[in-house]
């Protein structure tokens, strides 16, 4: 159930994807009055349009070849009614009513909506502006004053009467770092001389981005204004874009004055150890104070571009040319860094970054350009009309309580009813707007309780057309009309079909068992074997691998153990060698077809006896804590020449299936491979060249190489339900989704209009 809920969000996905692609450019939509549609089918008590229909059909019949045939629309139009069948059987059980639905419907069409409230040519210009303009990178300084921005006008015009008599000098020729040191508002300024460094596209506001890429080199901007307040600017320098790179550091944090001596002396002995050869991973993992990257080699996962770094940092990554290369330590406001290129790039094809750039540009400063067009076009679009008589009333109620917070409205004020403007057909009152300004106020200690409420009016006529649009989408644009119905009716079927075949398929143990009672004919294995299929590139290989098959066991080569060393003539084990025998013992228990092959050898002056003593005494400690007698073979003893020590050594000896596979792929993967399991005609070509016999074959086909070994013959025989479920089920699922269909059909009146349907067969 949860891959069918997965899909269906999927699908959803996409149904607000192909919106956001659909979505014309709105600005230039004449809309029409509303005509009574001509319906094409009725469904109980829903009819669904000529119009709607083709909407639907065009959007799943790409294919041109067919599209509009008689048959295709023929079998559209059942499978069409079918799905509608589904949707009016939902609507008539409440469905759609439900809290859980309508809350998750509305904020699905919210999401629809979305792509019909933007101004998508003014979207696709500043995204084609900011792709050129990320072709280059610019050097500029500014002179900040700032002002508030709902400060009130005579404030405004002190400010900018200041910004013009600074912006008056720096015109004249006097040196701009020196003006900026001494008059901008900048706190950097102090130490940059206003000098922002290297940047491009999307990294500043836009009115400040705009301004920079208008003024030449050496040139003095006019005065302009952001949220921040008035800015002069001055460009210094423009080059070609550096691209992007990532990179890796080391960093060492200074505290203070008193350990930056300490750490630039550290920061060098890492510096020598890497020009020695030194990993640079290790170094990094060893002293970086970086937690986050440390144990990633340093790697700082985000692409830098200019303007991005700290300027001591910036240079240093721009300034290794290949990846790999390090730099010199360098010393940053946050302490010392050791930089490694790991990876370069300039800027992508715009047809790659399109996507990426449209989704920065709506999260940038353009945004509110974009809002602006849109709310211009909506006020004449909605036939937006302000009442010039009562809007001066609204700003009378202004006082000091506004910009504290706490201001509300006299709800018995008889002039509140008076309407305030209307959009469309809809009238909004100023009840309305001082309901919005309790709502919406906020605490501007320093504000001007005028200009603040003059600030809320405007937000609340912004708010006002946008959900007005929002609300007539439907009435407006057909198309978005039928994707909003589709969406909701998508919803619906999904619910009834989770309700009377999907999850009922999956719970209903008794209907499904009665199905596969009814239909067992249907499910039958064929003949199957039971057989080992081992595979590889090379004959000498399978010639191999038979010779070790023959076996019945087979060293196991993971297995490594200590040597038991024994001093002359004693049979005594130190506390350390009976513990390393614990590691034998934990490989024996979990691999209980193992077996233990216990070799021992003697120094000369020492009697064979005695090996056995020691052989004697490893067994007799292996049985008492669980190892069975017969898991514990001795081999020959052997005399050591020239040694001087004795010792037992240890091999482990699998079952050769559990072993063979790690032999032979040891050095490739590849070498050996292994299939077993039940098959049919046509699971493998080479088992299927095979008389199907029990017994061992060795073929080849196809430049391979095959050992096989059938065990067993199946004969033909019909499956049981738990072989065969999940086929059941969803055979189940299908019977349940014709039986819905059946009963819709004789519960719910259908009507066609024949002459309708034959107007849309073209072909």
């Amino acid at each position: 159930m949860k891959k069918l809920a997965s899909l269906f969000s999927f699908i959803l996905l996409f149904i607000i994807a192909f919106a956001c692609q659909m979505a014309k450019n709105t600005s230039s939509i004449t809309t029409v009055p509303d005509k009574k549609e001509i319906s094409l089918i009725s469904v109980g008590k829903s009819a669904v349009s000529v119009g709607e229909f083709k909407y639907v059909y065009e959007k799943n019949n790409t294919n041109d070849s067919i599209a509009y045939t008689e048959q295709s629309i023929r079998e559209y139009l059942e499978l069409f009614t079918n799905f509608k069948l589904k949707v009016e059987e939902a609507k008539s059980k409440g469905m759609d009513t439900t809290k859980e639905f309508t809350n998750e419907f509305a904020e699905y069409k919210k999401q629809l909506a979305k792509p019909y409230l933007t101004e998508n040519k003014v979207t696709d210009d500043m995204v084609k502006e900011a792709y050129q303009r990320l072709k280059e990178e610019i050097r500029a300084a500014h002179i900040l004053i700032n002002i508030a921005p709902d400060a009130i006008p005579a404030d405004t015009l002190t400010v900018f009467n200041r910004a013009q008599a600074i912006h008056k000098r720096a015109i004249e020729g006097e040196d701009f770092g020196k003006l900026a040191v001494e008059f901008s508002e900048d706190p950097s300024a102090k130490q940059n001389k206003g000098d922002l460094g290297y940047f491009t596209a999307l990294q500043m506001v836009y009115q400040f981005e705009n301004e920079a890429f208008k003024t030449p080199i050496n040139k003095i901007s006019p005065i302009f204004r952001t949220r921040f307040g008035y800015h002069i600017l001055k460009v210094m320098e423009r080059r070609p874009s550096n691209g992007e790179v990532k990179i890796a550091h080391i960093y060492l944090r200074t505290d203070g004055s008193a350990d930056s001596v300490k750490v630039a002396n550290e920061i060098n002995e890492i510096d020598k150890r890497l020009a020695k050869g030194e990993a640079w991973e290790k170094l990094c993992e060893l002293y970086s104070n970086d937690e986050k990257s440390k144990a990633n080699g340093g790697v700082i996962d985000q692409w830098f571009s200019s303007g991005m770094l700290v300027k001591p940092l910036e240079e240093a990554s721009f300034g290794l040319k290949e990846v790999g290369d390090i730099s010199k330590p360098v010393r940053s406001i946050y302490g010392w860094h050791i930089i490694k290129l790991i990876e370069r790039k300039g800027l992508a094809p715009f047809n790659e970054i399109e996507n990426v750039l449209k989704q920065r540009v709506s999260k940038d400063s353009r945004s509110e350009l974009n809002r602006t067009f849109l709310v211009q076009r909506l006020r004449k679009d909605d036939k937006f009309s302000e009442n010039a008589q009562n809007k001066p009333y609204i700003f009378t109620k202004a006082d000091s309580s506004l910009v504290k917070a706490v201001w509300n409205f006299n709800r018995a004020d008889e002039q509140i009813g008076k309407i305030l403007f209307t959009i469309g057909t809809q009238n909004y009152r100023i009840k309305d707007f001082f309901a919005y300004v309790e709502k919406e106020q906020q605490n501007k200690p320093n504000g001007n309780p005028r200009q603040y409420m003059e600030n809320l009016y405007n937000q609340y006529v912004e708010t006002s057309l946008l959900e007005y649009e929002e609300a007539h989408l439907e009435e407006k644009y057909p198309e978005f009309r039928y994707l909003v119905n589709e969406y909701r009716e998508g919803m619906l079927l999904f619910k009834i079909m989770e309700e009377r075949v999907w999850g009922k398929g999956v719970a209903d143990n008794a209907g499904l068992e009665k199905f596969f009672e009814s239909n067992r004919e249907k499910y039958k294995w064929d003949t199957r074997v039971k057989a080992t299929i081992y595979t590889a590139d090379s004959q000498l290989v399978i010639d191999s691998l038979v010779a070790d098959l023959k076996k019945d066991y087979i060293e196991n080569i993971n297995a490594k153990f200590a040597e038991t060393v024994f001093k002359p003539q004693s049979t005594t084990l130190t506390a350390d060698q009976w513990k390393s025998l614990s590691k034998i013992i934990e490989y024996m228990k979990k691999d209980t077809a193992a077996v233990l092959e216990i070799r021992g050898n003697y120094i000369q002056g020492e009697a064979n006896t005695l090996v056995q003593e020691r052989t004697d005494l490893i067994r007799s400690y292996l049985t008492s804590i669980g190892i069975p007698q017969n898991k514990v073979a001795q081999k020959g003893l052997g005399l050591v020449k020239n040694s001087k020590s004795s010792s037992l050594s240890y091999v482990l000896y699998t079952s050769t299936k559990n072993m063979i596979l790690q032999k032979f792929n040891k050095n490739n993967p590849l070498t050996l491979q292994l299939n077993e399991g039940l098959f049919q005609k046509g699971d493998h070509k080479g088992l299927d060249m095979l008389k199907w016999e029990v017994g061992s074959y060795s073929i080849s086909e196809g430049g391979k190489y095959h050992y096989i070994v059938i065990q067993e013959v199946q004969a033909t025989r019909q499956k049981e339900l738990s072989e065969t479920k999940g086929v059941v089920i969803s055979d189940y699922q299908q019977f349940l989704e014709k039986e819905l269909i059946d009963n819709l059909k004789s519960k719910y009146r259908i009507i066609i209009d024949e002459n309708e349907v034959k107007k849309l067969i073209k072909k």
